[in-house]
């Protein structure tokens, strides 16, 4: 028996925590094969048979980088098309005595 269930306290309810935790490992969808890696017993030793998985299993997602320019048009666009609003809406409640 591995030393990492010897260590759990050998019993049924540590075995199934671990197996449970394999299981939702090679089922996690948002994992990509290219982010698995082999652990070794050593490693999970020093994180004190910690098995969480993301200690071990890198989940960082890149973010898309941001169109500045693209942006800033498109606030000077919206900033236009309130100040026209605005201005017809002024209309309206000067038409109506506000």
């Amino acid at each position: 028996m591995s030393s990492l269930l010897m260590r759990a306290g050998n019993s049924k309810t540590a075995r199934n925590r671990t197996a449970s935790a394999i299981r939702i490992s090679k089922r996690s969808s948002r994992h990509s094969v290219s982010s698995k890696r082999s652990t070794t017993l050593e490693e999970i030793r020093e994180a004190e048979f910690n098995l969480n998985i993301p200690r071990y299993v890198d989940t960082f997602e890149e973010e898309e980088d941001i169109d500045i320019p693209a942006v800033q048009e498109e606030i000077q666009a919206i900033e236009a098309e309130l100040a026209r609003t605005q201005k017809e809406l002024n209309k309206y409640l000067e038409d109506l005595g506000f």
